[in-house]
C-alpha cells in the first residue's frame, strides 16, 4: 500500500544523472574532433563529418531511452515487478 504513494524523484534523478553523464562524454568527443580540425587543416573533412555524427546520434538515443525511462519509473511498473 505504500509503495503506491512512493515518491520517485530519487530515481528519476539518478536516470537522468546517469543520462547527462554519457551525454556530456559524447559531446567531449564532439569537442575533441572539433579541435582537431580548427587545429590541423590536413584532418579529412568527411571524417570529421563522420564522427561528428558517430558521436551525436547517441545522445539523441539516450534522450529517448531516458524519457522513457521516466516514463516507466512514473508508472510504478519496476515496483511492481518487485512483488513477484
Amino acid at each position: 500500500m505504500k509503495e503506491k504513494n512512493k515518491n520517485y524523484k530519487k530515481d528519476i534523478m539518478s536516470a537522468v544523472l546517469s543520462s547527462i553523464v554519457f551525454c556530456l562524454m559524447f559531446i567531449f568527443f564532439d569537442i575533441l574532433f572539433t579541435y582537431v580540425k580548427l587545429t590541423d587543416d590536413t584532418f579529412p573533412t568527411m571524417l570529421y563529418v563522420f564522427f561528428l555524427i558517430f558521436f551525436t546520434i547517441p545522445i539523441v538515443g539516450i534522450i529517448i531511452n531516458l524519457i522513457k525511462r521516466i516514463k516507466e519509473i512514473k508508472g510504478g511498473e519496476e515496483y511492481e515487478a518487485r512483488k513477484y
